[in-house]
């Protein structure tokens, strides 16, 4: 009886408090809790600017490279579209030499090499690169 009348007493005085409490808790944890999940959204935000300024910089010497090129056309000048057709079989059985072929087939600043068919055949157990297109030349013609 007295455990009863004590308890009575009690939430009768301090039950408005213990419910100060307990939102002041649940108010601390929501905000916890928010706080928390912004901060990760801010470092993943942080981590992508980081991200995309790095890739700036790297295409930062393309885009200077290019602006100079742009700077050396003469838009007056005519430009006439030579097309050669163009077959080649590599052998892949050297990596390095296929590809400095390959490269050496556009080393000039106006030429380029359309590829339309690529296969990678097999001939006697030897791994071959067969290239069919054509290399597509610009001649300027007048000023």
């Amino acid at each position: 009886m007295i455990r009863n009348l004590i308890k009575q007493e009690v939430l009768r005085y301090y039950k408005k408090e213990f419910y100060l409490w307990l939102g002041a808790v649940l108010l601390l944890g929501l905000s916890l809790s928010l706080s928390i999940k912004e901060y990760k959204k801010l470092t993943i935000n942080l981590q992508s600017q980081a991200t995309v300024e790095e890739s700036y910089y790297k295409l930062s010497k393309e885009i200077v490279r290019l602006k100079e090129v742009l700077k050396r056309i003469n838009l007056k000048a005519t430009q006439t579209m030579i097309s050669i057709p163009f077959n080649g079989t590599y052998d892949l059985r050297d990596l390095n030499k296929a590809i400095f072929n390959v490269k050496n087939l556009t080393q000039s600043n106006a030429s380029f090499l359309v590829i339309r068919e690529l296969k990678l055949i097999k001939e006697n157990d030897i791994p071959k690169l067969k290239l069919t297109g054509e290399i597509v030349v610009f001649q300027s013609e007048g000023s």
